[in-house]
């Protein structure tokens, strides 16, 4: 048991703080967007499909917009990786 909590231990420490964020900001835009849809009345496959692509979008064009055309660096398919992985995992949580 031990052998697996470092394996995992080490996999988390891995990754970048930037990708930390971007997972946490989807997860938390996400959770906002499945509570209007829930206060709403919406079904919960419904909830689950505009908050997931709801937080996404707001990431990909967070990606596009302050990154690309802004700052003038390219897209990282990395941090729209875990804004995928945090916007699905709190519509799967929360919907």
């Amino acid at each position: 048991m031990k052998r697996v909590f470092e394996q995992v231990q080490n996999l988390l420490m891995g990754i970048e703080k930037d990708k930390h964020l971007h997972f946490e900001c989807s997860f938390m835009i996400a959770y906002i967007i499945a509570w209007i849809c829930k206060e709403l009345g919406m079904n919960q496959w419904d909830t689950a499909f505009t908050a997931a692509g709801g937080a996404f979008a707001i990431g990909l064009l967070k990606e596009v917009l302050i990154d690309f055309i802004i700052r003038g660096e390219q897209v990282d398919a990395k941090d729209l990786a875990a804004d995928l992985a945090g916007s699905l995992l709190c519509a799967i949580i929360c919907a």
